[in-house]
Formats: C-alpha cells, structure tokens, sequence
C-alpha cells in the first residue's frame, strides 16, 4: 500500500443562504481531508482535524456542523489517476466552497487554478510550492509568504555580519521566490548562487565553493538530506562550515533516501528558517497538535471565522452570492488562533517575526529565538541560549588583523623622543642662564634657541609617526602634523647651523670688511634669513595641503613583516598595516629633500671654509662636519626605507623614529656639549684667544673683535715685512 495518502476536505455547502441555517434549520458541512507522505504525518491529520471539527461543533452551534469523511486515494499510483480522482471528486462535489491541502503535492497549483470553476477556495496547511495570492485569488497559506521566509533568512545572515555566503536553490516551486528575497535583502553581502533544475544530478552537483564557508539550502527535503549527506562525506560541516536550511519535520527528512548512515548526525547543528509557528504550552495536550498540524488546527478556525461573516452578510444582502462572501471572509480575518493572531497578507499568512530553530541531538528541532520583520530583520535569542558553541563560524572572508606599531617598539622610541626633548630643555636652559658669558655671547645665543626649538619640533614628529590604534580621520591629521614637524624642525635646526658657519666664514675671509658691514651681520638679519626658509616650507606643505591628488588618504596594506597563515578552520589569515599616502608624495617630496640636501650640501662646504680659523670656540668644523656627515647618512637610510620598505612597518617607523631621534640629539650635543665643557674649563672666558697669533685682544669679547685682531694681525706682518726691506736697503 503506498505511503502517500490523499486526504481531501472540502466544505459543501449549496450557494444558498437556507444552508447556513437561516431558516433555523442546522446544516451538516461535510469536510474531506487530502494529504501526502510531503506534509504532516496521515493519522496526525486525521486526528488533529478531528479534535478542531469537535472544537469547531461546540463553538457553532445549531446553525450548522462539521462532518469529518476521509476518502483514502492511496491505492492510486500515477499522477494521471491521482489528477482524474481529483477531478472527479470536485465535479462530484460541485457545490462546495472550500479546498484544504497540504500544500506541497504536485496537484496543489491544479487546485489552486481549477478550484474556483467549482465554487471552491483553496486553503495550504503545508509549506506550499505556490507563489502569492496575485497568482491565485482564492487560494491562502496558513504559513508565511515565500518573501516573508527569505527575510528570515537574510535577518539571520545579517545578524552574524556574515559577507559572503553560497545560495543552492532549487529553479521549481517557491524557492527561486525565496532566493529572490534573500538577494534583495542582503545587497551589501557576496553571493554566489548554485541552482538546482529538474535534471540536475545531485551527486555530481558543485555547490561547496572555495573560500566560502556558509552556506543556504534553498530546497526540499529530500534535496536538502542528499546535500547534506554529500558535505559530511567530504568533511564541510560545523564548526568549520555553516548549513541554514528550511526546517523540515522529522517525517519529512526520514522520508528520502541517502547514502549517510545517520541522519541526526549529517543535520545536528544545521540552523534555519522554520515555516511553522510554535505550539504554545498551553496547548500541547492536543492530540497529535506539533508543529507542521497547528496550522491545520487553525485552517478550521478560519473556516468557521470565514462562514459566521458569511452568515452575517448574507442576511443583509441576500443578493451576494455564496461563493464570493465566503471568499471576501477568508480575506479579512483577523482572528486570535492556536499560535496567536490570524490574518492574510497576499494570500499568505501575515506575520511579524520568523522562527529561527536548530536540530539538536538527533532531529530535534529546538527554538533558537526569532527574526523580527522590521527594516533591520533583527535577530532576537532567548536568554541562554547558544547557537555555536565553538564560536560563531567564519564566512571565508580572509580574516584581517589590523597591525599597529609594536607596543615595546614605540615606548622605546616614545622615551627615546622625550628623553631628547628634555635634553634639549637642559641645553636652552643652559645657554639662556649663561647667556652673558663670553664663551656663550661667541656662540650666538639667539640662534641656539632657534636650534633647540627646531630639535624639539623634530622629537615632537616622532610621537604623530608610531601611533596606538585610531579613527581614520585621526590617522590623516597625524600624517599631515608629522609632514608639518619633521619640515619645519629640520629647517630651524639646520639652516640655522649653517647660518652661524656662514658668517664666521663671511666675517674671517673678508678682513677688509668695515665695521658697520660687520655689525649688518648680526643675528636678526640671520633670522630673517631663516624666517624666509620657513616660509618656503610652509608654501610648500600648504599648495600639498590644497591639491587634491597631493592631499593624504588613508590605505589599508599589507604588512609584509607578518607573511599570510591560515587558522584552524583553514581560513587565511591575513595582516593589514593602515598608513597614509599621497599620490604626488613622490614629486613634493622630491622638492623637499632635494632642498634639505641642498642645506646639507652646503654646510659641508662652509665646515670645510672655516677650518683655519684660528678661535677654538669658533672654529666647529670638526662637530659640523661629523654632524652633516652622520645625518646625512641618516636622512639617507630614511629615504631608501621610506621608498623600498614602506609596507613593513615597524621597520619603516623604526628608521623614521630612530633616525630622526639620532641626528637631532647629534647636533643638540655637538652645539652645546663643548660650550659646556669650555665654559667649565674657563668660566670668564679668559683663554677664548689663545690661538690667535701676535696681536690678540683678550678683552674684546663680541663676536666682531675676532676679525679686527685677525685684520690687525695682518697688517702688522706686513709692515714688519715692509721695515726689513727698508733695513737690507738701507745696509747696501
């Protein structure tokens, strides 16, 4: 005998208003119930529809009554002789007005298109492979829309923050609607769809993609065990894949054949979208009442709901035919059923949130919360409950770990900056307190602050280049601050330099010089000099800041210090570095340095000038040249590192921090270092001019008198050389 049994029921009712007892007469409704191995269980059907005709009968009273006949088509093999029986049925019951199915037969469209010809709504307590009620004006689902399902399924992809997922849907039935709603509702996510036709051979199908983890069946039960059966041969399950499914009953997957040994072991863990409610406590001592025969129980609720407004109707007009008003009632009922409230929306039931549900331990189905059908199909568990154990699975996306600076590394670099800058606070500190000495007053005070200030600038870049974690916005201040610093810092600190080896150069090698030439040397005229290169630096810094391609954006690289790896779930695992770049940096910094190393160039030149001047304390062309030389080397270093090594880094920001911080110390020490020690070994200044030759002014202390005392030294030479001339002619 086959498995499948069809189980009819129709309410026939003449398309009078006499029928419904108007005339006080009761009416017996014959019902004839139809079913198939697809949807619920035979006998819970006969019994579930049973109790709702005995609940219905003591609800209606004497009007009219339910009577349950059950017409057992099993024997019927072929779909033919199905289709004919069926046919034959509803010409027999020609004047009933409503059809209820199960929804997933083949027969349920014919129904649902031949049922109005015979006077006859169609109503599924099933998950059916219908589309909307635009379709088929009198046909109704007790279960939600197909649109509805595939909110449910995006809300719980969305949930997860999963952005790249595999749809395997089949092409037939409700399901290309079903992955039409899940696409449209997940626009921002990867998908990639495998579908499923008629002829497709499930054993050789490809649907488990590379570098995808999470995956939807969009199909059937028996489509839904083979896939199933085929991912747990090949390894692809929890925890390192994610299957979410329609839930079907126990019945249902049991139902088809496979090649898997255990069904609850190829589904536990599976997640998904269940189409039916759940039953409330309240009402589980019905016989026979799960999941997949509350609607069933509810179809009689709406029955009865549908007839006493026809009922109504048809006393006050009794024009309107049967037929219609039954409909009409179908249409607008909005009662409170098993489940709670009952009302259609496009033919199908109208809902506000969609059961999530997990098979547990062996095909039990248990509740896992519910997607609420607001703009954000939000997710909501109950208390305690835990979906993934071993952590939320990963959806193959490369999963990026954002580097920053290693934390050892930048307090080194952090100590190292503020441990100069406090360095450099000494050495001001010390040349303003002594500023009246002879030693200092030679040296130039003015500028050394000027040095100092630009070495603090050059510490202070240091902290905008090794930076905690950061908003992006932030991350492009900090770059452009750092541009302003390391600028700014290296033009006070050594154009300055260079500016003091100039004029002890200009002064010693023009000794013709007049005083007053002498003295329009001084240090505000230095200044302004220095204050003209700032000024070539701000324009600069500013036209980048201005020009849209030269502007910093913030990039996201790989950082190459960190090679790619894969974790336990063999997903990659991938290092990131996120860094600022321009896309004209090459040209302006090509500006800037080629300036820088003009500036370096040229201090070179003048430390070699000024080395036979004869006043120590002057004479720098030993700290000069070591100066230039070490950070030129370093600037060097930092260039090439900057241009090849860029994408590492820790060492990228190492060469910047510790070169910077290196050849800024350099010149604060070469600067002041000696000064401290001179002004130690000789507090009054008393041996500044020990090495000038014949001549020497020891109580002339400003920075003019060293070249009078040259220019007179000269001169007495020569007129010492002039007297011996005089004296061999005078001899002949």
């Amino acid at each position: 005998m086959e498995k499948s049994v069809y189980i009819y029921f129709v309410l026939l009712l003449p398309c009078s208003i006499q029928v419904l007892g108007v005339d006080g007469n009761a009416v017996q409704l014959q019902v004839l119930l139809m079913n198939e191995a697809c949807g619920p269980d035979v006998r819970s059907v006969i019994t579930v529809a049973s109790t709702a005709v005995r609940d219905v009968n003591s609800r209606i009273g004497p009007r009219y009554s339910f009577q349950l006949v059950v017409k057992n088509l099993s024997e019927l093999v072929s779909r033919k002789e199905k289709v004919n029986s069926l046919l034959r049925g509803l010409n027999e019951m020609s004047k009933g007005v409503a059809v209820l199915a199960p929804g997933c037969t083949k027969e349920t469209d014919l129904i649902a298109t031949i049922g109005p010809l015979f006077n006859a709504s169609v109503i599924t307590y099933g998950f059916s492979n219908l589309g909307s009620n635009a379709w088929y004006p009198h046909y109704f689902s007790m279960l939600p829309s197909d649109n509805r399902l595939g909110q449910g399924f995006a809300g719980l992809i969305r949930h997860f923050g999963w952005r790249k997922i595999v749809i395997v849907s089949q092409e037939d039935g409700p399901f290309p609607l079903i992955a039409t709603s899940i696409i449209e509702a997940l626009r921002n996510v990867e998908i990639s769809n495998v579908s499923i036709s008629t002829n497709t051979d499930l054993s050789k199908l490809n649907f488990i993609l590379p570098d995808f983890r999470i995956f939807v069946i969009n199909a059937n039960a028996a489509t839904t065990r083979t896939l199933l059966c085929r991912a747990q041969q090949g390894g692809f399950l929890y925890p390192s894949y994610v299957w979410i499914v329609h839930i079907w009953n126990a019945s249902e997957i049991s139902a088809t054949s496979m090649d898997c040994s255990s069904v609850a072991e190829i589904f536990e863990g599976t997640i998904g979208i269940s189409h039916y409610p759940t039953v409330p406590t309240a009402f589980k001592n019905i016989p026979s009442i799960t999941e997949d025969t509350v609607p069933l129980y509810d179809a009689f609720q709406v029955i009865e709901s549908a007839l006493n407004w026809t009922y109504q109707q048809l006393q006050n007009n009794s024009s309107s035919t049967f037929f219609d008003t039954f409909n009409a009632g179908i249409q607008r009922t909005n009662i409170t059923g098993m489940t709670g409230n009952i009302s259609f929306e496009d033919g199908s039931l109208k809902v506000d949130k969609i059961k999530v549900a997990q098979y547990r331990k062996g095909l039990i189905v248990q509740d896992v919360g519910y997607i609420t059908l607001n703009k954000e199909l939000t997710y909501v568990a109950p208390q305690n409950v835990t979906l993934w154990p071993n952590g939320t699975p990963q959806d193959g996306t490369p999963v990026i770990i954002e580097k920053y600076p290693l934390l050892p590394l930048m307090v080194i670099l952090y100590t190292f900056a503020t441990a100069g800058i406090a360095f450099t606070v000494a050495c001001l500190v010390f040349s303003f307190v002594f500023r009246h000495k002879k030693l200092i007053q030679l040296t130039s005070p003015t500028l050394n602050y000027i040095i100092g200030i630009g070495a603090i600038t050059f510490y202070i870049s240091v902290y905008f280049f090794f930076y905690p974690e950061i908003p992006r916005s932030t991350l492009i201040v900090f770059c452009s601050i750092r541009s302003w610093l390391s600028t700014l810092g290296f033009t006070l600190t050594f154009v300055t330099v260079n500016l003091k080896m100039w004029r002890i150069y200009y002064i010693f090698h023009n000794p013709e010089l007049s005083q007053q030439r002498r003295k329009s040397i001084n240090d505000w005229t230095l200044l302004a000099i220095i204050a003209v290169c700032v000024v070539v630096d701000l324009v600069v810094e500013t036209i980048v800041a201005s020009i849209g391609s030269a502007r910093y954006t913030v990039v996201t690289h790989e950082d190459l210090e960190y090679p790619k790896t894969t974790d336990v779930h063999g997903i990659t695992v991938q290092f990131m570095a996120t860094t600022c770049t321009s896309s004209s940096e090459p040209y302006w910094l090509s500006i800037l340095f080629g300036y820088k190393v003009l500036i370096q160039v040229t201090g070179v030149i003048l430390a070699f000038r000024i080395r036979t001047v004869q006043i120590k304390d002057l004479n720098d062309t030993k700290e000069t040249a070591a100066i230039i030389y070490i950070t030129s080397l370093l600037l060097a270093i930092v260039i090439i590192v900057t241009l090849t090594l860029g994408d590492y880094q820790d060492i990228d920001g190492s060469a910047y921090g510790f070169g910077i911080c290196t050849s800024t110390t350099l010149v604060i020490a070469f600067t002041f270092v000696p000064k401290m020690i001179g002004l130690y070994r000789d507090p009054n200044g008393d041996k500044i001019f020990d090495g000038v030759r014949n001549g020497e002014n020891k109580n002339e202390v400003s920075i003019e008198a060293a070249p009078v005392i040259a220019a007179l030294e000269k001169r007495v030479s020569e007129l010492q050389q002039q007297l011996e001339g005089l004296e061999q002619s005078a001899t002949v």
